[in-house]
C-alpha cells in the first residue's frame, strides 16, 4: 500500500454538507523524475465520467499552485497529503477513480484508486 484516502464530512457555504477526499501517498523513486504525465479517470456507476491528463511539471491555470508539480524530482522516498472538496452538486451513486504518473520515458511511477459511495 503506498497510501490512503478518507472521506471527511463538511460544512460549506449556506450550510450545505460537503465531503472532502484527503489522500495521504507515500513513493519510492528508484530513477530521477524529471517530466512525465498524470493522469485521471473518473467513474459515475460503473460508466465513464471523466478522463483527462496533463503534462507533470506544469503548471495548469486552471487550478493554481495548490496542483503545481515542481521537476525534478530525484530518486528517494517522498510522502504527500493532498484535499480535494467533492461538489455538493454530483448526484449520489458509486465513484470510482483511477490516477497514474509517467515519467519522462513514459514508464508508470505511481498508480492509485479510490472506490465510494456519495
Amino acid at each position: 500500500m503506498v497510501g490512503r484516502t478518507i472521506l471527511i464530512t463538511d460544512v460549506r457555504p449556506a450550510g450545505l454538507y460537503g465531503v472532502t477526499a484527503r489522500s495521504f501517498v507515500n513513493i519510492t523513486l528508484d530513477e530521477d523524475l524529471e517530466g512525465g504525465r498524470s493522469y485521471l479517470e473518473v467513474k459515475y456507476n460503473g460508466n465513464d465520467l471523466l478522463a483527462r491528463n496533463w503534462e507533470l511539471c506544469n503548471l495548469d491555470e486552471d487550478y493554481g499552485d495548490e496542483w503545481q508539480i515542481y521537476c525534478p524530482f530525484s530518486s528517494g522516498e517522498y510522502s504527500f497529503v493532498k484535499e480535494c472538496q467533492i461538489p455538493t452538486y454530483l448526484p449520489r451513486g458509486r465513484y470510482e477513480t483511477t490516477v497514474w504518473i509517467t515519467d519522462q520515458n513514459d514508464k508508470v511511477v505511481i498508480c492509485g484508486f479510490s472506490n465510494f459511495t456519495l
